[in-house]
């Protein structure tokens, strides 16, 4: 059974209760790793237990000014989010991505790194920078789920392709496209 790596929500608080996105520094992995003490629980547990939170590393890919789009096809893990659009890429991470360390930051960047790989045939050597977080208690899915949001820019978009069978329609969107959209995204990737 699968295992994520959950934080109490509570520990939220020092943000005054944010709700969608929000600017954070770079260190937020520190702070995760080392006041909040997550830990690792079944995902079907922490799926509908709202006084936990799911670290979910969220990565937006640009070219230029435009934004990698997909749609979640049938096969997503996530139900909940199916055959909506998404503009970030990432997911839990899992107890395969500590198997070397027990240091959050490493965890995280490894779990970043893998999700990148599966979703989009994405290896990066460096992690991108950290633009925000996005805490979204609108839904079940934002419930359960913290996004540290980075972003990617690429130079050559060839070298994102779907990875999982749950990525349909993969492309590049400007941004004034993703807001006439919007209806056809997923909360987090509401503009």
């Amino acid at each position: 059974m699968e295992q994520v790596l959950v934080f109490k929500s509570s520990q939220l608080q020092e943000f005054d209760t944010i709700q969608g996105c929000m600017p954070t520094s770079a260190n937020i992995i520190d702070t995760i790793g080392g006041l909040w003490k997550p830990f690792f629980m079944l995902r079907n547990e922490a799926e509908n237990k709202p006084e936990f939170k799911q670290l979910i590393p969220y990565v937006l890919i640009r070219r230029g000014g435009d934004y990698l789009r997909y749609q979640r096809g049938g096969t997503s893990g996530e139900k909940r989010l199916m055959a909506r659009y998404s503009i970030g890429v990432g997911g839990h991470i899992n107890p395969v991505d500590s198997t070397s360390t027990n240091h959050v930051r490493e965890i995280y960047f490894k779990a970043l790194k893998r999700e990148l790989f599966e979703e989009v045939n994405l290896n990066i050597d460096s992690i991108p920078p950290v633009i925000g977080l996005i805490n979204d208690d609108s839904d079940e899915v934002g419930q359960v789920h913290l996004g540290c949001v980075r972003l990617l820019d690429l130079l050559e978009p060839s070298l994102a392709k779907a990875g999982e069978l749950c990525i349909e329609d993969m492309e590049f969107v400007s941004a004034p496209r993703l807001f006439e959209e919007k209806d056809k995204l997923e909360s987090w990737s509401k503009p």
